[in-house]
């Protein structure tokens, strides 16, 4: 039984995220649109969504919060959460200047 929720579960995740990453193309139905432009505003965005949101999921969440180790779990996604924002600025400024 277990195996069937495990399947139904990261098929769930799949779309979901299948979802976000095509709500831009969704959106934008009938107009122009340009990748590059979705790549830098939406798409790194979202990768850096995924991996913060991963790895809670699988790794900060028992590892600090139901350890009781709340301080410890705050500054670690807040400085994920700061790098992943200057991560995204340098990757916006470096490959993507003219958008």
């Amino acid at each position: 039984m277990m195996y069937k929720n495990k399947n139904i579960s990261i098929f769930s995740h799949l779309l979901v995220w299948l979802m976000l990453f095509c709500m831009p193309y969704l959106l934008s139905y009938g107009q122009e649109v340009n990748l590059s432009r979705l790549v830098a505003h939406f798409w790194i965005l979202l990768v850096f969504s995924v991996v913060i949101f991963y790895g809670n999921y699988f790794v900060f969440i028992d590892g600090f919060l139901f350890t009781k180790k709340m301080m410890a779990f705050i500054i670690i996604n807040a400085l994920l959460i700061a790098s992943f924002i200057f991560l995204k600025e340098f990757i916006e400024t470096t490959f993507f200047k003219i958008l």
